[in-house]
């Protein structure tokens, strides 16, 4: 119980850091520290977090590292985006459900993948992801964890800072891929 309750805890407390952390960027203009990474460093490290959570809904979550070769971009933002959408993956999945992690690379950018086979989203909802946020959007996961659209933004956002792009495809009833793109390091 203590543990289920600490991971509730760095869950929690990890999202209320990211929440900060795009607060400060819109008031102060932050600026990407664009640097040389190794992506599934940080993917593994936000994977500890998250899985007891995936583990409760009876999610699987298949991890693929396979193709993960640096890249250019800030850790910090990337640590936010990965756990945005893993949350909300684990969020819109329903229990005995699957995610699926894993990398490609081609045309000089390295992508990450996550993958569900939640709820999915409405058509309607799709063109407004990365620019709304509140009722526009606004849904409940298969656990009733409401959702409110703001870590979609922030993952927009922290996309475009590290001149990168973000996609999403997504068919209700089916689920979701969302692909984050980020130049290769040379």
């Amino acid at each position: 119980m203590l543990g289920s309750l600490g991971n509730q805890l760095a869950v929690s407390s990890q999202m209320l850091n990211n929440l900060l952390t795009w607060a400060a960027n819109q008031r102060e203009g932050m600026v990407a520290d664009i640097q040389k990474m190794a992506p599934d460093i940080i993917v593994k490290e936000v994977l500890a977090v998250f899985e007891p959570i995936a583990q409760k809904k009876n999610i699987g979550i298949a991890y693929n590292p396979y193709h993960a070769t640096m890249l250019m971009a800030d850790e910090s933002q990337y640590r936010i985006i990965v756990q945005n959408l893993l949350s909300n993956a684990i969020k819109f999945t329903p229990e005995g459900g699957r995610i699926n992690i894993y990398f490609t690379h081609a045309f000089g950018l390295v992508k990450i993948h996550i993958s569900d086979s939640g709820v999915g989203i409405a058509k309607e909802k799709l063109s407004k992801l990365f620019n709304s946020f509140g009722t526009a959007i606004t849904s409940y996961g298969t656990g009733k964890e409401k959702g409110t659209g703001i870590g979609l933004m922030i993952v927009k956002e922290f996309t475009d800072q590290n001149k990168g792009t973000v996609t999403v495809e997504s068919e209700e009833g089916t689920g979701t891929t969302f692909s984050v793109s980020f130049p290769a390091a040379e």
